[in-house]
């Protein structure tokens, strides 16, 4: 008997192999490219203020936070329009797929002009104080005033993945990395004088590239031929919310959760914040894995439900689970050992000195 059944994991469509492990490669990628970047940030701001890295840190926690909010409306759009490209509805996905475009679009500029308006409170809330909290309100208000570019950007790229197109998702994340690593040298180290801080020239920076990571994701958006259209339907947004809502409460938990703890954390002074960022850009590579599996499993399980494939669904469900927490243990024990080992080899060097 096999411990795992991997011929749920594909289907066919149009003629094609639509397969979870194909579409999950591009997702883990496009994943971890996101993460590096948070460690080149934190290495970047190393070498240039240490107030720079916890202030920054707790801004990408307040807009993690914000991201997990405002992508309930990406989390329903993955099931529905799988289901709507199963029962080859061509129709019913150009409108859920532009219903979703509004949604995210509307809401992420309303909800980011807020939190910037409301920035100094909200950093009262971390227990940021002196310095660093005046790096992070002048960051924060940059960053989510243009918030909605990388909102709006993710949808693209969501529905990229949607369509079994996830290695352009990819390219698109890929491009707004290596700009962000290029200009965030350019910004810090280059000489280059600008007419605000280096900080704040970073979350500008950061607006760049992602707009620039927008286009790419359009362009392959219509070069692809995704299923769009203008419309905007009540039934659907109800639809998206059904969905959407509780597929995204253990995330927005988690970092609801990771927010409290960094602003207990910054109590004890901002050297505290800088050790949890460190950590966390570590601890956060465990994930990737099921999570760019989970993703892609989303699509296959939207596809199977439109077709009326409830048993091969249930199954697939099931096998994913058992798929997702054999990597999550593995990927674990990994960095546990590897971490033990770096201990030991301190040691041994510290007894040869």
């Amino acid at each position: 008997m096999k411990f795992f059944d991997f011929s749920l994991f594909s289907i066919y469509e149009n003629d094609r192999k639509l397969s979870a492990f194909s579409l999950a490669t591009p997702i883990f990628f496009e994943m971890a490219s996101t993460g590096l970047l948070s460690m080149v940030n934190t290495l970047l701001l190393s070498g240039y203020s240490q107030d720079a890295i916890g202030a920054t840190g707790v801004v990408g926690q307040l807009t993690s936070l914000l991201s997990m909010i405002l992508l309930i409306t990406t989390w329903g759009l993955k099931v529905i329009i799988g289901v709507e490209l199963g029962k080859g509805n061509m129709k019913g996905a150009k409108d859920v797929s532009g219903t979703a475009f509004w949604m995210v679009l509307v809401s992420s500029i309303v909800l980011g002009i807020l939190t910037a308006a409301f920035a100094e409170p909200l950093l009262d809330l971390m227990n940021l104080e002196g310095n660093p909290k005046l790096i992070a309100t002048s960051f924060m208000k940059i960053t989510c005033v243009f918030f909605f570019v990388n909102i709006v950007k993710s949808y693209f790229t969501v529905s990229l993945t949607c369509n079994g197109y996830s290695k352009y998702a990819m390219i698109s994340v890929m491009v707004i990395q290596v700009l962000n690593i290029i200009l965030g040298w350019v910004v810090l180290y280059s000489g280059i004088k600008f007419p605000i801080t280096p900080i704040d020239a970073l979350a500008v920076r950061g607006i760049i590239s992602a707009l620039i990571g927008l286009m790419v994701a359009i362009f392959f958006f219509v070069k692809k031929k995704c299923p769009f259209s203008f419309a905007f339907d009540y039934e659907y947004v109800k639809r998206i919310l059904n969905i959407g809502i509780p597929a995204s409460v253990n995330g927005i938990g988690w970092h609801f959760g990771q927010t409290v703890t960094t602003s207990i954390i910054a109590s004890f002074g901002i050297d505290m914040v800088n050790a949890k960022i460190y950590v966390t850009n570590i601890v956060n590579y465990v994930s990737y894995f099921s999570g760019a599996l989970s993703n892609a499993v989303a699509v296959i399980m939207g596809r199977l439900r439109g077709r009326c494939e409830f048993e091969k669904e249930n199954r697939l469900f099931y096998e994913s689970i058992k798929l997702a927490m054999t990597l999550n243990l593995v990927v674990s024990l990994i960095v546990i050992l590897s971490m033990q080992l770096k201990n030991v080899r301190h040691i041994l060097v510290c007894q040869l000195l």
